[in-house]
This record gives C-alpha cells, sequence and structure tokens, in this order.
C-alpha cells in the first residue's frame, strides 16, 4: 500500500470493504460528514421499510387467523346443524313419521332421508 492507495490488482478477502473505508476517510471533514448523514438517512430508511414490512406480516397473519377462525366456526355450525337434522330424521323414521313430514321438518332431501332407512 503506497499512498494511503490499495492496488487493483489486490485480490485479499474484505478487500473492497477496506478500500471504501480508505476513501471515506480520505474524504474532507465536511464532505465525510456529508456521506455520514447520507449514509445514515439510507440505514433510516431501510430500517423504516423493514419494520413495515414486518408489520404487514403481522397484520396479514392475524387477520388470516382470524378469518380462519371464523370461517371454521361457521363450517363447524353447519355440520352440527346438519348431523342434528339428520338425528330428527332418524329418530322420526324410527317413530314411523312419513318421509314427506320428515322432508319438511329437517330440510333434508327425499334422497338423504331414504340413505337414512
Amino acid at each position: 500500500m503506497k499512498n494511503e492507495e490499495i492496488e487493483s490488482d489486490f485480490k485479499a478477502k474484505g478487500l473492497d470493504e477496506a478500500k471504501s473505508t480508505l476513501n471515506v476517510l480520505k474524504l474532507k471533514p465536511e464532505e465525510r460528514a456529508k456521506y455520514e448523514r447520507e449514509v445514515e438517512n439510507q440505514r433510516y430508511k431501510e430500517s423504516l421499510l423493514y419494520t413495515a414490512e414486518v408489520k404487514g406480516k403481522k397484520e396479514g397473519l392475524e387477520e388470516g387467523l382470524k378469518k380462519g377462525r371464523e370461517e371454521g366456526l361457521k363450517e363447524g355450525i353447519e355440520k352440527g346443524v346438519e348431523k342434528a337434522q339428520v338425528e330428527i330424521a332418524k329418530n322420526a323414521l324410527s317413530e314411523g313419521v312419513d318421509i314427506k313430514t320428515i322432508e319438511l321438518i329437517t330440510g333434508l332431501s327425499r334422497e338423504e332421508i331414504e340413505k337414512l332407512i
């Protein structure tokens, strides 16, 4: 290294970073201060973007979980109602109630009721 410069044909690991640091150190104080402000501003912007991304992912996950729970609950209720209607139909059949009446009471189709016989 001569005259505070790194030869361009040197290939050691980390040499590019060292060149960059050396170039910054060679700047005049006011230029270095300006450069460091720009670097800090860039880091701040990147931090804001990262924070927004993390927050967005968290909100998306929470919304997805909430929607999933709501859909699961709705589906569970529907299956429970359907199961109850089938039980009512079975009980009505065992009591000799005609299929037409069972259709009206349960909302099940004739085919669904006949499968229970």
